[in-house]
């Protein structure tokens, strides 16, 4: 749910609701483009391919932006069905879009995974305040973006692999925090795939950038760029 809690939750019925056969959801939609009678009237006809199509449900924030997703209602529980089947992953406004079975809705149940996405963004502050990451001061040049790095790959082998291209002062593979199944009410980091390398001069950097991009990592072809984020931010996690 998105488009700010509380107009969420006052959209959200009171009561549950039983899934609906004949409706399927509708995910991928292209977020923050306007919504319009013309944009209902292609999704119908997109839809109308696998049966008749009774309403079309695109659902959008107070400013009138698309949410991303919607429900379509069939006249037949076949037309759902064939929808899903046939229909899911093809494209729609230039995005593959994602079909499923209309699951309802359930009160107790969207309680209990409010509740622990809150319980888990509590346990991620702390843990982020608690494990702080300062960068020192250089010059933006010394640092190097590095990305397509494989999940799993240790910093380690990260500053081993770049320092064949100068003499690696500082860096951290850049992970996120992600709920974790097996400890409910906790997070896990995860990495995003890319890393911040920081370099002793910017003759380092620019060395790197010429000699380590496009070379293998743990079974990856990695490349390298100059950061062009303005640096790694106070607090940001990494490992």
């Amino acid at each position: 749910l998105r488009g700010g809690a509380e107009a969420a939750v006052a959209e959200l019925p009171q009561e549950a609701v039983p899934p609906n056969p004949r409706k399927i959801y509708i995910g991928n939609l292209n977020r923050r483009a306007p919504l319009s009678s013309e944009t209902v009237d292609e999704c119908r006809s997109f839809m109308q391919a696998a049966g008749n199509v009774v309403s079309v449900d695109l659902k959008s924030d107070r400013g009138g932006r698309s949410k991303g997703f919607g429900l379509v209602e069939f006249e037949t529980e076949e037309g759902a069905s064939k929808a899903v089947a046939t229909l899911s992953g093809c494209l729609f406004a230039n995005r593959p879009v994602i079909l499923r079975p209309d699951r309802g809705f359930d009160p107790e149940h969207y309680k209990q995974v409010n509740e622990k996405r809150e319980a888990a963004k509590a346990a991620g502050a702390t843990v982020r305040r608690a494990a702080k990451v300062y960068w020192p001061r250089c010059p933006r040049e010394c640092r190097v973006y590095v990305g397509n790095i494989r999940f799993g790959t240790r910093w380690d082998a990260v500053r081993e692999h770049m320092a064949k291209g100068g003499q690696v002062t500082f860096g951290r593979i850049i992970k996120q925090a992600r709920e974790d199944a097996d400890a409910p009410g906790g997070v896990r980091y995860v990495s995003r795939g890319f890393a911040i390398v920081q370099y002793a001069t910017p003759e380092d950097a620019a060395r790197a950038i010429e000699t380590v991009n496009g070379t293998t990592l743990n079974g990856r072809r990695i490349f390298v760029r100059p950061d062009e984020s303005g640096g790694p931010k106070k607090g940001a996690a990494g490992a």
